[in-house]
């Protein structure tokens, strides 16, 4: 199946865009190249991606679904993960023309669209992303309570991410000129309850829980770092 609901995050403040297509691969190149020329329909999303740069954003599918049920399942994960109020959608709607609303979704139009769901596991890949990606981000208590009631009762959610686990970029490393950006990004938005510190091996600027500073090798930004010394 080649349609669905797709996700655009930015890996560097957790924003996101919500949108679906019935052919994924293509919009996915559609989006890539307006962004590029600076053409993008969501200012906000490419005033975010001329900031950051291309390297601080993932495309992936959340859902497929059948071409009839595409705007439905959109307008699931648009109120679920909040797209309008805190990401990059410019209009709250699914499918509609810019400042449209449209009322909220029957209980019956809800059920029919959580049926049709059914038995369709979310990609391990973009779960792994999801996880990755938004490790250390906070979510408004409104924002937890729409997430928790749009993933009740979907198979596959329980138990879904064991600990041990590959990371989805394992093996992978960010170019220097992504890791500056990404630096440059962070610079100034301290969350509360953690520090920046600059690790005494490879000298990276990183960020820890003032917790966990002494207790896990406050010196250093991640194990390989520390191993480099202990040798």
């Amino acid at each position: 199946m080649t349609s669905g609901v797709y996700e655009i995050l930015n890996v560097v403040t957790g924003k996101l865009y919500i949108g679906s297509s019935v052919e994924l691969e293509k919009r996915f190149k559609a989006h890539a190249s307006n962004l590029k020329l600076n053409s993008h329909h969501s200012i906000h999303l490419q005033r975010s991606y001329n900031k950051h740069g291309a390297d601080a954003f993932v495309m992936f599918p959340i859902e497929f679904c059948d071409p009839d049920l595409l705007l439905e399942k959109e307008q699931f994960w648009i109120d679920a993960l909040g797209a309008a109020a805190g990401g990059y959608n410019i209009c709250p709607t699914a499918g509609s023309p810019r400042g449209s609303k449209r009322g909220p979704l029957s209980a019956e139009h809800r059920r029919k669209i959580s049926l049709a769901g059914m038995g369709r596991k979310m990609p391990e890949k973009t779960r792994l992303i999801l996880i990755k990606a938004r490790t250390g981000s906070k979510h408004t208590e409104e924002s937890k309570r729409k997430t928790s009631e749009a993933l009740k009762g979907k198979p596959g959610n329980s138990g879904s991410f064991k600990p041990g686990s590959a990371p989805w970029n394992k093996g992978g490393h960010h170019s220097e000129e992504s890791k500056r950006k990404m630096s440059r990004a962070r610079k100034g938005k301290r969350r509360d309850g953690w520090i920046t510190l600059t690790c005494a091996a490879c000298g990276e600027e990183f960020e820890k829980k003032k917790n966990l500073y002494r207790r896990q090798g406050g010196k250093y930004c991640n194990s390989e770092c520390y191993g480099k010394v202990l040798k």
